[in-house]
């Protein structure tokens, strides 16, 4: 059985995405970097932050995209 509104909502964020993918990859790469860090913190906080290397992994991943999207964000001005 078909659910128009989910439907109606799945098609927005469909024609959003796709206006997103044409009109700025970079901040889509960055929304996906922030996504992936987002994702890998939760992981590391339900486990208490234990194996400390797979922090410390983090911390290095997630300070590398962080420079990278400010490389970006400077690169557009």
């Amino acid at each position: 059985m078909r659910n128009p509104r989910r439907d109606a909502v799945l098609d927005a964020l469909r024609a959003e995405f796709d206006r997103a993918l044409r009109a700025d990859r970079a901040a889509l790469l960055i929304a996906g970097q922030q996504l992936v860090n987002a994702v890998w913190f939760a992981a590391l906080w339900t486990r208490g932050f234990k194996p400390v290397v797979a922090t410390v992994i983090w911390a290095a991943f997630f300070l590398v995209c962080l420079a990278w999207a400010v490389r970006i964000e400077r690169g557009r001005r």
